[in-house]
């Protein structure tokens, strides 16, 4: 359960290093000494450039989200699993595309010079996290797009006959019929690839 909502946190993260890297453009200045003049908080006797801050914290976190994103793809990678018949597939990458218009698009219009609206964007994006995890909306990830990757619901026939449910993330074209091999790596989502490929 543990490393259950640990994955989980990690590709929301993924989903939000275009956001971070968004950001880290939009408040990282050149002429720092003029821009932190009017921007400065003070820490224990200690002058610190707001900027320079939201700068640092914002790059930091563009880099974890693209390491969360190569372990993804390490975790996934030469995976063979359980070969298993599809009996119905539906594309997810709507839900990929209204990810990015709801949640990364808009949170670039914060001005990102006033700590307050700062603190306000970040606890806006834990709750936002929060809730991603949650309801298991981790599949709805525009990086995984920009990375080749498509997610489908898949309705698949196990050994017995019986039908079950899952996401399914792929490098591939899934098709109804298609025979594929499946790799869970969280509750209800597997990685899959098409049987006798590589």
């Amino acid at each position: 359960m543990h490393r259950q909502v640990l994955i989980k946190a990690e590709l929301y993260l993924v989903s939000l290093w275009i956001l971070f890297a968004c950001i880290f453009f939009l408040s990282y200045r050149v002429d720092g000494a003029n821009y932190c003049s009017a921007l400065t908080i003070y820490f224990a006797g200690h002058g610190l450039c707001w900027g320079g801050i939201v700068s640092v914290a914002s790059l930091c976190l563009a880099i974890a989200g693209l390491l969360f994103f190569w372990r993804f793809v390490v975790r996934i990678k030469g995976a063979g699993g359980v070969t298993l018949v599809l009996k119905s597939v539906e594309d997810l990458g709507q839900e990929q595309i209204s990810f990015l218009a709801t949640y990364v698009i808009p949170f670039t219009s914060f001005e990102i010079a006033s700590v307050r609206k700062t603190v306000l964007l970040a606890a806006l994006l834990v709750i936002t996290g929060a809730m991603y995890i949650s309801m298991d909306k981790y599949y709805a990830n525009p990086t995984l797009t920009l990375m080749g990757f498509k997610v489908y619901k898949a309705v698949y026939l196990v050994g017995s006959g019986e039908e079950k449910e899952a996401v399914l993330v792929s490098r591939q074209k899934l098709q109804k019929g298609n025979r594929v091999r499946m790799l869970a790596f969280a509750e209800g989502a597997c990685f899959a690839r098409l049987a006798g490929t590589t």
